[in-house]
Parts: structure tokens; sequence; C-alpha cells
């Protein structure tokens, strides 16, 4: 129900409306508006029962499919699926937590029908931005600069959300989290946004899990775009309950980064390995073991950005074609960061006369058909904190070749139908492609593998995660 904010209430809303911490324990307020004017834009929503919130502030507007917002989107399905009761929420522009309204909740649960191959407005914005910005902040002050850049980040929550003029109007319902369950699959760097979860889960007993994916950003800065923010994101880990990481590396990273960072509370923080799936549910076994084209295709999935070491794979597919193997090469994935040099370095090769694709922004419809059309495939990133198209190529039926060490290794050897090559060596990555290509016989043992593949379904996977949560003690 929704009602009118109590003293106490209110005094929770304005501790999550905008805090940080300091030495004696207690949080101090630095509010953008009075408490009179905040009272009067907001309510508050009341869970009588104890409720399980789940937070994807960030996937339910981002427009593709790939890493953790394909975690996020199978993992809710397949609790709605499952029955699991639950609430989606995001966080808005001040780090409350609020109800999704219908458009999202529709896009969030049909999102290929918002799949988009042209700009958007919001995009634009974002490329202005990105030119104009550096120019305008060297010439107003830093509080104006502030106010533009809130200004910004408003315009383009009305764009994400479809808010018309008199809807922006309302008052916003603010989700009453204290004594329930709060879930954030996703990662954020919004500093709002984690100074609210870390207020709720100190001071409000709010249980907070988090799935881990990796620790990339501080395990390799230079592969990452993120940079400073990641810090921010970090400090969940010193007040939340509890961490579901997506592998025993990312796990292990994890402890020993919680070495060197104390905790805001007194309990420890709990950490237990759950492994993701990588099923297409929408495909049964035997479609998904399809046979391959005539033409051997060698199919990479993965973002377009240099951690994903893909111009050191094209360089050692450029050897196999300049060998006069017959066979194609594809590439699918999303836009990433740095992702220019892997474009010229894709066009070459077809210049060149060499049998090379590459598409973005696919739906989950395209990618599976692009397993099934595969003879194996290759993923050698420089490091992962899973290596999901690993796991999505063996259940498809499609031996992959993979890195030799980290995420990708334990995946790799926990499933089978998979071989192993040194990512930083194009010579080892093109001896173990022209292996699987020529000789048929290893392939055929790569492919024997993979059919006898036994890993959860993203139904287990939820079910896992569901379970873990609720027997957290409140």
């Amino acid at each position: 129900m929704t009602s009118k904010m109590s003293v106490d209430q209110f005094h929770y809303f304005l501790d999550t409306f905008k805090c940080y911490p300091n030495n004696d324990q207690t949080e101090t307020l630095s509010l953008g508006l009075p408490p009179a004017a905040i009272k009067k834009q907001y309510e508050l929503k009341v869970f009588s029962q104890k409720t399980l919130f789940i937070d994807v502030t960030h996937t339910v507007h981002y427009r593709f499919n790939s890493g953790i917002q394909r975690v996020v989107r199978s993992l809710v399905a397949a609790m709605k699926i499952n029955g699991a009761p639950f609430e989606l929420i995001k966080f808005d522009i001040d780090g409350q937590p609020v109800a999704l309204n219908p458009y999202e909740i529709n896009k969030f649960y049909n999102w290929e029908k918002y799949l988009t191959k042209e700009k958007t407005t919001s995009d634009s914005l974002d490329g202005l931005i990105r030119k104009l910005g550096p120019l305008v902040k060297l010439l107003i002050p830093n509080f104006l600069w502030d106010q533009a850049k809130r200004a910004y980040r408003i315009l383009k929550y009305r764009l994400n959300d479809k808010s018309s003029f008199s809807e922006t109007l309302k008052k916003t319902v603010v989700i009453d989290l204290r004594k329930h369950s709060l879930f954030l699959p996703e990662i954020t760097t919004d500093e709002a946004h984690i100074n609210s979860v870390s207020v709720m889960s100190k001071h409000y007993g709010v249980v907070i899990s988090s799935i881990l994916y990796d620790l990339i950003p501080v395990t390799h800065p230079e592969f990452c775009s993120v940079g400073y923010d990641f810090i921010h994101y970090l400090r969940i880990f010193r007040t939340i309950h509890s961490v579901l990481a997506i592998s025993k590396h990312s796990e292990s990273e994890l402890i020993k980064l919680m070495a060197l960072l104390p905790r805001e509370v007194s309990e420890p923080l709990k950490t237990k390995t759950i492994y993701i799936s990588g099923d297409f549910p929408s495909l049964s076994r035997a479609q998904a073991l399809k046979k391959p084209d005539d033409k051997k295709v060698i199919l990479m999935v993965a973002r377009f950005e240099p951690r994903k070491n893909i111009r050191r794979v094209l360089a050692a597919v450029q050897k196999l074609f300049e060998e006069n193997i017959d066979f194609k090469f594809v590439i699918v994935g999303n836009p990433g960061w740095m992702q220019e040099n892997i474009i010229a370095d894709l066009n070459a090769l077809i210049a060149k006369g060499f049998d090379v694709e590459f598409h973005m922004r696919i739906s989950d419809s395209e990618l599976a058909a692009w397993y099934q059309k595969c003879y194996f495939t290759v993923f050698c990133s420089i490091t992962e904190g899973f290596g999901l198209p690993i796991l999505e190529s063996v259940l498809m039926g499609k031996p992959c070749l993979t890195s030799d060490f980290g995420a990708q290794a334990e995946i790799g050897h926990l499933i089978g139908g998979c071989d192993f090559a040194n990512p930083t060596l194009i010579d080892d990555i093109y001896e173990k492609m022209k292996i699987l290509l020529i000789n048929k016989d290893y392939y055929k043992i790569q492919v024997e593998q993979t059919k006898f593949t036994q890993w959860p379904s993203w139904s287990d996977y939820a079910k896992q995660i569901y379970e873990y949560i609720n027997s957290q003690d409140l």
C-alpha cells in the first residue's frame, strides 16, 4: 500500500536519499532539496509481508543482451516461470528504490521487441556530450558543471522510461525496503545508488545479496573503461550480507580483496559460488545439436573491446586463410570501447578477399542460429569472470577453443568439449584452431564430449539463487 510518511519513515527516506558515511558511524545528509520539498515529491509504499526485491536499474533500459544483461534477464525470467514471488525495482536518479512502471516491466521481459540497430535519441545525446562535455567543463564553474550533469541524467532518465510531462508531475512512489531482502544481479557505479544500498544494509535491516561477476577493473584495469567509478561499486562489499560469485575464480579474487577492505558491519561477508547457466530455453537439446553448415564456420561471440583479445584471434585467423584452408570466420557481439581498431582489422581481412563476417546487436534467436551453423567457436579472452560463450557453445554441441587459465579454464575443464590456448600467443591460438579444422578424429572427440555435458539450466540456477537468498537470516 502507498501511505503518507510517518516521522520514522521520513527519517529512513532522508537517510537513503543522499548520505555519506563518516567516522562516528552515523550518516550525514547532503540534500539537494529541503525536507519539505522532498515530502511533496515522494510517497512511500510499504509491503506488509516479507518480500524479495530485485534491482534491475541498468538492464531494464539496456538495448542489447550480452554478458550481465543476459544473466539478469535469463535469471529473472526463470524465477518468474518457477513461480518465485518477487518485485522488480530500480533506483532513480536520487538513489531511491522505486517500482517499475508498466512500460518498463514490458520492456524488461520482452526486450527483443525493443532491440534496434539504429541510434536512439539517447545515443545521439551521449555522442554529443562526449564531444562537447570536456570543453563546457573548462568554461563553467564546478558547481554549474555538477548541476548540468544532474540535469542531463534526469533528461536521459525521462527518455528511457518514456515518462510524459504529466507523469513527471506525479509523486514518485518509493519502496520501503526495511526488513525485506534486496538482490543485486547487476553492477552499479552510480554513487547515489551505492550510498542508498550501503545505508539500507547498515542501518535498516535490509538483507542484501549480490552476484559477483568479476573484479577485472581491479585486477586488469588496463582493459577497462570504468576506472574510478568501479571503486564506488567495491564499497557495497563493506556492508552487504552475501555475495554469490559466478565462478570459483571470481570468488577467490573477492576473498583476496576483502583481506584489504575493512567491513563496516560486525558480520563477515558470506561468499558462495553458484555457476550461471548458458542454455537457450526456447531450444530443445535435439534442436541445439543441429549439424553445422557444409562450409566450416569458426564463430567468435564477444563484445568488441580489447579484453576479448579479438585482434590476436584475427591475426591467427589470417594465418589460416593464408594457408588456403577453406573456412568462414564470423564474429558477433555488441559495441564496446576502442572498437574502431577491431573493426578496421575485420575490414582489412574482408578487403583481402577472406571469408569474414561480423554482426553487432543481434537477437537471441540470431545468436542461437549462428551457434547451430558453426563448426566450433573460439573464445580466448585475456581475462573473464566466467566466459558465458564457452558454456553456450558446448551446450549447443559445438566445441570451444578458450584460454588456458583463470575462469575460462575453470569452466572449460568442468564442462568438457573444450580445447585450450595461451591467449597472449597468436601462434598457439592459430595451431589449436588449425587442429580443430583439419584433424577430423580430434574434432569428433571434442564433439562427443559435448553430448555428455551436464550443466544446470537457467531454471536450476534461479532455484539455487532463490533458495540461498531465502535461507539467509533476517
